[in-house]
């Protein structure tokens, strides 16, 4: 049985504020003395989904009905079975697993609070855009108290982040909504805010040395595609990724620094070095 949604305004803003401040404090907490990889999820958004279990749970059901999305949860739940009952260690895959649940769990709760509170989809999507800009902040205000035209540290320059990956891992989903952002908005000024944030993301992104988020925002952008056909036109939907990846390359090598693996430049020569 589905619990009980708020039947007044200010309980169903309080799931939607829990929820937007989740997104929003998530890479904070990577400062906190907690093991970030196991428990920051369950952090951030353990409030949200004790207040909000009503809307991931109607979410549920909605998708559950849907025959395509029912076989769709099916498959990833035997997929995620299999993974890890195979696994060479069961309580690290174990640990994964339920991670994975969580992210689910979460998805849920944000896609049932869109379906049902008014504006939640702006709140939500500012969250995400405000937790992925203080980490690109955290970046900049490093790299100008540490970078040196001799010798840094590496592990200096990642703001908060314990490890490069980490940076595409937690900017990919702002950078590639961003431009989906751009492409949708209806006012010259909206376009332009969010090509600016797009180009933002990617500096950071490119700038973090991973190939990996490149591959992902170019399905992203053949995926955004695809998703708005007979809505937006691809015309409008290729730019918004290209420019800010093109002004992202350009503004990066501003950023040039020696120390660790940083930069596009190094993911070029990692690749064409990797017969070596």
């Amino acid at each position: 049985m589905t619990p009980q949604c708020p039947d007044n305004e200010r309980g169903s803003r309080l799931v939607l504020l829990l929820t937007g401040l989740g997104w929003a404090l998530l890479p904070w907490l990577q400062w906190m003395p907690v093991d970030f990889e196991r428990g920051a999820l369950l952090l951030a958004f353990g409030p949200a989904l004790l207040a909000g279990r009503c809307f991931a749970g109607r979410e549920w059901t909605r998708w559950w009905g849907t025959p395509s999305l029912r076989a769709l949860l099916l498959g990833g739940l035997a997929i995620l079975g299999c993974a890890t009952a195979s696994a060479a260690q069961p309580a690290p895959a174990l640990v994964q697993a339920a991670q994975i649940i969580l992210l689910g769990l979460i998805a849920l709760l944000a896609g049932g609070l869109r379906s049902e509170v008014p504006g939640a989809a702006r709140w939500l999507t500012g969250g995400l855009m405000l937790g992925a800009l203080s980490g690109v902040a955290a970046l900049l205000v490093s790299w100008m108290v540490h970078a040196s035209p001799h010798h840094t540290r590496p592990d200096l320059l990642l703001g908060f982040y314990p490890h490069p990956r980490h940076i595409g891992l937690h900017l990919l989903p702002a950078a590639a909504l961003a431009p989906m952002l751009a492409a949708m908005a209806v006012t010259r000024a909206g376009r332009l805010t969010w090509l600016a944030v797009a180009t933002v993301l990617m500096t950071a992104l490119v700038w973090s040395g991973g190939r990996m988020p490149l591959v992902a925002l170019t399905a992203a952008a053949i995926s955004g595609c695809w998703f708005a056909r007979g809505q937006i036109h691809w015309r409008h939907i290729v730019p918004a990724y290209a420019l800010p990846v093109a002004t992202g390359v350009v503004l990066s090598t501003f950023f040039w620094t020696e120390a660790g693996n940083f930069g596009w430049w190094r993911s070029i020569a990692t690749v064409a070095n990797a017969d070596d």
